[in-house]
């Protein structure tokens, strides 16, 4: 067993550690409660947004729209050459959440015959960089963006796509299900496709024109779902460190408790061989 001094020192070092890990649970679960409110109402506004987008789209003339703008064209194979959007965290201490993230992404794109990638976040700038793979540019993680800043993202995206004739675009982020429930998703973001679910409203009258419409149309959809995608994203991170934090303070204060109940056992053996020497020394005298 260690002396009573080490495990003094032990004590205080992890109880210290407790502390600090304490401060970043309460920091983490204050920046979440406006991250998820901002996540779950921008989520309602990107559905109904999607399912505008289907119902235009699948009554519009796609042959006309593909010859307009490559944002439509369609491919045998659209996995041939893919730029894929990753949005992760700045920072660690967030569980198994960038790990999830990862293993998505290496598992996706395996099928992938050529790739590239534009990273928004250190941390999975740093993992693409210590791979060597294609990172064509970084854009920064903040808790908070303006519309010019998603605006600068989106149109970067669109005009890569369609001067590089990608076959698709990929978005790969961390989506909030829940405080104790974030899962890593792959959506695609490009080219627009018909989708093949039935919509109330078809065959629609287009005023003005359907080139017009859906050209401005086109690029504020991809706006919406990277801002979307960047707000669920934020919202898992601080709710995966909040848990994570959680954890470690709880971890901390068990192992703090049984520290502490082998220093009293130390302290005790210590009591007890010391009155052992003192009434070993009494009775020496005595004789």
């Amino acid at each position: 067993m260690a002396s009573t001094k080490e495990l003094r020192t032990r004590i205080k070092s992890i109880s210290n550690t407790a502390k600090v890990t304490g401060a970043m649970q309460m920091i983490a679960a204050s920046k979440l409660r406006k991250a998820q409110n901002s996540a779950e109402n921008y989520n309602i506004y990107s559905r109904n947004y999607e399912n505008i987008k289907n119902s235009i789209l699948n009554s519009a003339d796609f042959n006309l729209l593909s010859e307009y703008s490559g944002l439509f064209k369609s491919y045998e194979n659209y996995d041939e050459n893919v730029l894929y959007l990753v949005i992760s965290s700045n920072r660690g201490l967030s569980g198994p959440l960038f790990g999830n993230l990862v293993k998505a992404l290496e598992t996706n794109s395996q099928k992938v015959n050529r790739k590239s990638f534009v990273s928004l976040g250190k941390k999975i700038d740093k993992y693409i960089n210590s791979r060597n793979l294609d990172l064509l540019n970084n854009f920064e993680m903040k808790d908070e963006f303006t519309s010019e800043d998603i605006a600068h993202i989106s149109n970067y995206i669109i005009t890569e796509f369609v001067e590089n004739q990608y076959t698709s675009v990929k978005l790969v982020y961390s989506h909030f299900n829940s405080v104790a429930n974030q899962k890593a998703e792959i959506i695609d973001l490009l080219p627009f496709k018909q989708s093949e679910e039935d919509h109330n409203f078809s065959n629609h009258i287009f005023e003005p024109s359907q080139l017009d419409l859906i050209s401005d149309f086109a690029p504020k959809y991809v706006f919406i779902m990277i801002y979307r995608c960047i707000l669920d994203s934020l919202a898992s991170e601080h709710a995966a460190r909040m848990v994570a934090m959680q954890n470690a303070t709880d971890n901390a204060n068990e192992l703090v408790d049984d520290l502490t109940l082998d220093l009293n056992k130390a302290r005790q053996e210590s009591i007890t061989s010391e009155l052992l020497d003192l009434v070993g020394g009494m009775s020496a005298i005595e004789n």
